[in-house]
């Protein structure tokens, strides 16, 4: 299920066409122009390796993003002598950086959420927690007290 910047109605026509690659592109974006693979090359440093995105994903991605409006191909180029001439540098657009904003905000909301629930929490023993069922579909309504079982 996609879920995209909803918060703002104006934004609800390129909502479902967030995903997490559209956000890479974004974020790779968000301190300026960058040609194809400077953005390939961005997103697999940001990520430390985790995310590697395929020429022909992110090129495919990429022309969708152009044509929904989030980017344009940039109109200021390195100079010639700096650069390869065939190279396409891309820019996120008004559009772009409020979905890019909105998907921030909903990204913040979530990460909110996910940590008040004590079952997420970073350093919960989620081990003991799951090993204290007997049935794998036995649920508890509250984490257990010191001194239960999956304590």
């Amino acid at each position: 299920m996609r879920q995209g910047p909803t918060d703002d109605p104006e934004l609800a026509g390129v909502a479902g066409m967030v995903t997490p690659i559209v956000v890479d592109i974004m974020t790779a974006l968000g301190d300026g122009d960058r040609h194809g693979y400077a953005i390939m090359q961005e997103v697999e440093e940001r990520t430390n390796g985790a995310v590697s995105l395929a020429a022909g994903t992110l090129y495919k991605t990429l022309k969708k993003m152009l044509a929904a409006g989030l980017i344009v191909e940039a109109g200021e180029r390195p100079a010639p002598d700096l650069d390869d001439g065939r190279r396409r540098y891309y820019h996120l657009t008004v559009l772009g950086l409020r979905v890019a904003q909105a998907e921030l905000r909903r990204l913040q909301r979530q990460v909110a959420a996910m940590e008040k629930k004590p079952l997420l929490r970073l350093g919960w023993d989620n081990e003991s927690w799951c090993d204290s069922f007997s049935h794998p579909v036995e649920r508890r309504s509250t984490p257990p007290r010191a001194g239960e079982k999956g304590s």
